[in-house]
């Protein structure tokens, strides 16, 4: 797997949801304005978990609103709680 950079842990989501930079050599952009992709990682899980929330390339939008990174949040852990009671 190709070197992606750092990846951010988003403020207030227990260290759970994570931002990282992807490069995207189509558009000839290196991370910084490649794409970004939003991810749920549960390290306390056995076998950790991660899951690929959302990916959108940097030049259509600079950042995801709090509002609407909240409903992402919401919605995946509405997913995951029907997962596991299954």
């Amino acid at each position: 797997m190709e070197d992606t950079g750092p990846a951010f842990a988003l403020p207030g989501y227990s260290h759970k949801l994570w931002k990282m930079r992807i490069p995207s050599r189509d558009m000839g952009k290196g991370k910084r304005g490649g794409f970004r992709g939003i991810y749920y990682f549960d390290r306390e899980r056995d076998p950790p978990e991660i899951h690929l929330l959302t990916i959108y390339a940097k030049n259509q939008r600079e950042d995801i609103p709090a509002t609407e990174l909240l409903r992402l949040w919401q919605r995946f852990m509405d997913f995951l709680k029907a997962q596991r009671s299954t």
